[in-house]
């Protein structure tokens, strides 16, 4: 259940690979939580086994069809922040590290990728990209279609990746987590904790991991935010193949 560390790792190895293949080329505080509605009865899962509970909360997160995710993680440099708004297969999340930050874009087939300055200064060879330091901070990157060095990102920031359905999860005490009723699983290797909402729709409500939390609101909720950018804001990262004829 630790998506700030697998996200990050991954961040970090996809944009050290684009920086490679574009070598040599020539070219938290978040919102407030919105109201719950009453539920006047359970929904089962404080009788339900920790199995179940992460299979109906994987579930339920999937039907919710758009949910807003944030928080931190204490890392090497300082605090990492992980923010991540998702609309059906669409997305749009930032992870900070130490001041360095990236966002990532999804929207239909399409993937883009935007990184500031000192994010790019940490990955060697990330100024063979070809886009201008002052431009970065508005630039979005997009990989070449043959490109596959960000393959991997969709899947982190999907909920497969938050929500780890580990066999090894054992269920906790019930609680109270954001305002509502909620049972917790808790990884015994990890420390890892999901909390789980046992009131109407089992939606989850947190993930404590070693170091930090994360935080899940606005579930059915329209971010505008997740949208094509502008095509004067986007710069098409040159195709190996491109480079090698």
């Amino acid at each position: 259940m630790n998506i700030l560390r697998s996200a990050t790792a991954s961040v970090a190895a996809g944009l050290l690979l684009l920086a490679g293949c574009a070598s040599g080329s020539e070219a938290p505080s978040g919102p407030a939580a919105a109201a719950a509605s009453p539920s006047p009865a359970g929904n089962g899962m404080a009788q339900a086994s920790a199995w179940e509970i992460l299979v109906r909360a994987k579930q339920a997160l999937t039907a919710a069809k758009s949910f807003h995710v944030f928080g931190t993680l204490q890392g090497d440099g300082g605090t990492d922040t992980f923010d991540l708004k998702r609309a059906g297969a669409d997305f749009l999340g930032t992870l900070t590290m130490g001041g360095a930050r990236m966002e990532v874009l999804a929207v239909g087939d399409q993937r883009f990728f935007r990184v500031n300055q000192k994010m790019a200064a940490l990955v060697p060879g990330a100024q063979n990209l070809g886009v201008p330091a002052s431009a970065l901070n508005r630039m979005w990157l997009r990989p070449a279609p043959d490109d596959q060095s960000f393959a991997k990102l969709a899947g982190d920031f999907g909920v497969e990746a938050l929500l780890d359905s580990t066999s090894k999860a054992v269920k906790g005490d019930a609680t109270v987590s954001d305002g509502r009723p909620a049972i917790v699983l808790k990884d015994p290797e990890t420390g890892d904790a999901l909390y789980v909402s046992t009131v109407g729709e089992p939606l989850p409500l947190k993930i404590d991991s070693d170091g930090g939390s994360l935080i899940f609101r606005e579930f059915g909720a329209e971010f505008p935010e997740i949208a094509m950018p502008d095509a004067g804001n986007v710069f098409q990262v040159p195709s190996q193949k491109t480079k090698k004829s």
